[in-house]
């Protein structure tokens, strides 16, 4: 069954018979070994889970898509991650149309491993600072949001536009302070090497006044080189709260296939939750190290991944260890 890819190169939209419904998903089960430096980190030593069981739904018309995809992983209850309707538009056949009209719930634009499918990442997480941290806040905690999106994709161009609540898929169902977020994402491609450029401006109710928050983001990927693939990111940006924090967070990460089977990879990944703090005492919470990852995939379906990310974390006035290993069993269909 296919995989649908929300960004990228590719088009969003793929061609399937007309009034179709296609179901696909996957689950991913691990044993998990942390290490917290002080006790203010409550997830310490082991642990066996279901970090995701998500199933998604595909129907096609000709003129437009609905997707929804639920996970029954994060919570008692299944919950919606994906909820959107796609309306291509514009000169050629239905899969070639340029612009996509999308409005829902979706994944942000914004960079390379944000809109990156957790079923096809080569790590178990996205590096240190864009999704999760070890003290919990991140540039975009829940990866998605709602609202409408503009895609506009012609080789070797991707454009997109997108206004959101602002407040993450975690928020109530109405916007909480009426404000919205506006994404803008662009990827070029030279041959084997694709650039992307980002932007989040928006802002947020502290008390009763509008404060601003950003962010804005660049990338480089190189595939291939040397049959692997190099990837390179950096964001950073202004957070309403706490106390107008200035947050960044960059990564550098290679992988490479030994074969049809195994592949490897490696990645420096660092996170700093206010980059004006230096200096003063009691700042805490910046995260950086490498991280390490093997693979072996013997059949399209099975992937067994074993990762490491060594992290040391500002605890305490001093840099501790907060090392994560991992091993998990991936099924997708």
């Amino acid at each position: 069954m296919a995989i649908l890819i929300a960004a990228g190169l590719a088009s969003p939209w793929a061609a399937a018979q007309e009034g179709a419904l296609r179901i696909d998903g996957y689950l991913q089960a691990r044993a998990v070994a942390t290490e917290r430096p002080t006790a203010a980190y409550t997830d310490d030593g082991t642990s066996f889970l279901v970090r995701r069981a998500r199933v998604r739904f595909t129907h096609d018309v000709g003129i437009a898509r609905f997707v929804v995809q639920l996970d029954g992983a994060a919570s008692a209850n299944p919950i919606i991650r994906d909820a959107y309707v796609q309306v291509p538009f514009g000169p050629g056949d239905t899969a070639e149309k340029p612009f996509c009209f999308w409005a829902g719930q979706f994944k942000v634009p914004f960079g390379y491993t944000i809109p990156e499918s957790s079923r096809v990442r080569l790590f178990p997480e996205r590096p240190v600072g864009f999704e999760t941290t070890v003290m919990g806040n991140a540039l975009f905690p829940t990866v998605r949001d709602r609202g409408v999106r503009l895609t506009y994709t012609r080789a070797p161009l991707q454009a997109d536009l997108a206004v959101v609540n602002g407040g993450g898929i975690n928020a109530p169902t109405n916007d909480p302070d009426n404000s919205k977020d506006l994404y803008g994402r662009l990827e070029y491609r030279f041959g084997v090497v694709s650039a992307v450029a980002s932007a989040r401006v928006g802002s947020q109710r502290v008390g009763t006044v509008d404060r601003q928050r950003s962010v804005w983001g660049l990338g480089i990927r190189v595939t291939p080189l040397l049959t692997g693939e190099l990837s390179a990111e950096y964001a950073a940006g202004l957070d309403a709260v706490p106390g107008r924090a200035e947050p960044e967070a960059w990564y550098v990460q290679y992988l490479y296939p030994l074969n049809a089977r195994w592949k490897v990879g490696a990645r420096y990944s660092a996170w700093d939750p206010d980059t004006e703090n230096i200096g003063v005492p009691g700042a805490a919470g910046e995260e950086r190290g490498p991280g390490f990852v093997v693979a072996y995939q013997p059949d399209a379906r099975l992937r067994f991944t074993g990762a490491v990310d060594l992290l040391r974390v500002t605890a305490d006035a001093q840099r501790r260890s907060a090392t994560v290993g991992v091993l998990q069993t991936q099924y997708a269909f």
